[in-house]
């Protein structure tokens, strides 16, 4: 009897944690659902509980990979920077965040939060710099202060890859070659106007923007050259180089 509630109560922890819905804001499920696990993935489910040991903050807060954004369905560029991302002692799945938006001359401080709900691992072809590697899925709610200019609140999803190295340490993940690790940390989500409640569709990413096809004309991987048409909407070329924000260390 003792062995079948046990069952039954790693049963519900399991379940609770692997299955944590996602926020439903704009294209998110759509984002998580591009790889979840299914059969012939290359990926599968494990206990986001057994990250708690780890502090994601240093791969979300990785400068290495400029940070890209749009809000609205034109486009517009959105720049996003986290300052300050805090573990949460009692629940080590929670970080507090502290950061700063801008849209065009617009800047806003926000807080909020973000929660890992899921946890995918690599089956197998890990690299030899690691013992194991894979992905997370977090909800994202943060909030700008209501008293600035045009503020309102984020809420979606993050995904983000890890690696666990030899040493027990969680890192940014590098497989050597052209890595698909540059286009990390992507959210998907909505940005919601605190005055007119209306919503807009909000997505970031280091180095890329996830689910924007028509803004990005390359395919290649890792690289990123906006659609012309959209060139006066924050996409103008600095120097040939379309990552460069405008103006640099703008947050400070």
């Amino acid at each position: 009897m003792k062995n079948t509630i046990l069952i039954i109560a790693v049963f519900l922890v399991f379940t609770k944690t692997v299955f944590a819905q996602v926020y439903n804001a704009g294209k998110s499920k759509e984002w998580v659902s591009q790889s979840e696990d299914s059969e012939g993935s290359e990926y599968k489910i494990d206990l986001v509980e057994n990250l708690k040991a780890y502090d994601f903050a240093k791969i979300w807060q990785d400068n290495k990979y400029p940070v890209l954004g749009i809000i609205g369905e034109n486009y517009q560029r959105l720049s996003i920077r986290y300052i300050s991302i805090i573990q949460d002692n009692e629940n080590q799945n929670v970080y507090f965040v502290y950061g700063k938006s801008k849209v065009k001359n617009n800047i806003c401080e926000f807080q909020g939060k973000i929660e890992l709900i899921q946890n995918y691992k690599q089956k197998e072809n890990i690299s030899a710099n690691y013992k194991s590697e894979g992905y997370i899925v977090a909800n994202c709610i943060f909030y700008e202060k209501s008293a600035q200019s045009h503020s309102g609140y984020f809420k979606g999803v993050l995904k983000t890859y890890y690696a666990i190295n030899k040493n027990d340490i969680l890192e940014y993940p590098d497989d050597g070659d052209e890595p698909d690790t540059n286009c990390n940390n992507g959210f998907v989500g909505v940005w919601t106007d605190y005055k007119t409640k209306k919503s807009k569709p909000a997505h970031w990413g280091a180095d890329f923007v996830p689910l924007s096809t028509d803004l990005n004309v390359t395919s290649a991987v890792g690289d990123f050259i906006p659609n012309v048409k959209y060139q006066n909407n924050g996409w103008q070329s600095t120097n040939n180089n379309w990552k460069i924000d405008s103006p640099q260390n703008w947050w400070k």
